[in-house]
């Protein structure tokens, strides 16, 4: 009995938290959509993004690195499926690790032009990005930073990497 009722909040949360809070109509995920629940085992492989995931990397002088997914809901042909894996630390050797170039820049690339974009640091403090597919980024921190992307109707959800020192 305690485990369904620890299931049943579990997912209560994840679509309240995961799935996004904006109110607009395109990007909320309505009641009746098919939704598959995916989480990791703590010290496993982080799960995958899903189907209507973007592809989302990073590079610095030319070396890419993809970016981890970091929990979140996406959307493809009427099926909604979200993820919601352990929380990401830079000691999990799942999340790349990058270091600013020379010109503090780390390129992103986004596979998908996201409606909205936001860096949020493991402190919570929150790093607007511009709007586009491929951005040079001069970080403002070190440390984690999970890269919120929002493509409306396709879902939302986080991308982890961890800024080194230069």
């Amino acid at each position: 009995m305690w485990a369904r009722l620890i299931a049943a909040g579990l997912l209560l949360a994840l679509l309240a938290a995961a799935c996004g809070s904006d109110d607009s109509s395109d990007s909320a995920v309505e009641p009746t959509d098919a939704v598959t629940m995916e989480q990791s085992a703590p010290g496993t492989e982080t799960a995958p993004a899903g189907p209507g995931a973007p592809t989302v990397s990073a590079s610095v002088a030319g070396q890419p690195a993809s970016l981890a997914p970091a929990g979140g809901c996406w959307r493809e042909d009427g099926l909604v499926v979200c993820g919601d894996p352990p929380a990401p630390s830079c000691s999990d050797a799942t999340i790349p690790h990058l270091a600013a170039g020379d010109d503090g820049v780390i390129a992103l690339s986004i596979g998908a032009t996201p409606k909205t974009l936001t860096v949020v640091w493991e402190d919570g403090t929150e790093e607007p990005l511009p709007e586009g597919g491929s951005i040079a980024w001069r970080p403002a921190k070190i440390g984690l930073a999970l890269l919120q992307v929002d493509l409306g109707a396709r879902g939302s959800g986080a991308f982890a990497l961890c800024v080194d020192p230069s």
